[in-house]
Order: structure tokens, then sequence, then C-alpha cells
């Protein structure tokens, strides 16, 4: 699960930074993701 979670967080950041060309954006979607991905395991994980 792990290695998910920073493979998804690494995409995020990979397709913002191509996307918007902005270090500062890049890493906030990639803790965007994280914090998602944190929720959902809090939330529904059983």
């Amino acid at each position: 699960m792990k290695e998910g979670i920073g493979l998804g967080s690494v995409i995020a950041f990979i397709i913002s930074y191509r996307k918007w060309h902005s270090i500062l954006w890049a890493l906030l979607h990639g803790c965007f993701g994280w914090w998602y991905v944190l929720y959902y395991v809090f939330a529904y994980a059983k």
C-alpha cells in the first residue's frame, strides 16, 4: 500500500508540473493526493 501512495503522489507531482510548470503547484497537488488517500483509509477502510 505504501508503494501505491508514493507512486500516486509522484504521478500527481509530475502531471501537475507538466501542466502548470510550477514546483509549488506540483508540491501542493502531491500533498493533496496524500491527504485524500489518508482520508479514504481512515474513513472507509475497515
